[in-house]
């Protein structure tokens, strides 16, 4: 099928190549992650505390997309990195909270810092037209995202 073919129908074709556009890039970014001390993982659920602000464990499972048993670990990973700490929570007190702590935002500072010390190298490496797809296609991504 043709690109215009692609477009007019939004079909499985599109459907198919921006899905494996994204599976590459995650790959790459991972692959860039792994140099750094945290994993994507660690890295996201850090992002979200800090976006988000203090969250419950439920809370920032649902951020992150991800089940309540695999949370439990990735929180004890990062408190015993000593990343973000636990308080209980104010209103109820069997819930806890969860927030960055100070090495919690400096780690994720600099694991941001070298994703995108990293990716502003290839896109550097694109020509001004590219970057300005690229630039273009990050919008229309986040309405697909829900962002």
């Amino acid at each position: 099928m043709s690109d215009a073919g692609e477009l007019e129908a939004g079909g499985p074709d599109l459907a198919g190549r921006v899905r494996l556009m994204v599976v590459r890039l995650r790959r790459r970014v991972q692959s860039e992650h792994a140099r750094s001390a945290l994993s994507g993982v660690q890295i996201s659920a850090l992002d979200s505390l800090s976006r988000y602000g203090p969250l419950t464990p439920r809370e920032l499972a649902v951020c992150e997309r991800i089940q309540p048993p695999t949370m439990t670990k990735l929180i004890a990973s990062l408190e015993c990195d000593g990343l973000i700490s636990r308080e209980t929570h104010p209103r109820d007190r069997r819930q806890l909270i969860l927030r960055t702590t100070p090495a919690g935002d400096q780690a994720l500072a600099a694991a941001v810092r070298e994703t995108e010390a990293w990716l502003g190298k290839r896109l550097a490496e694109l020509s001004e037209q590219d970057r300005a797809a690229v630039l273009a296609a990050v919008e229309v991504f986040n309405k697909l995202a829900g962002g």
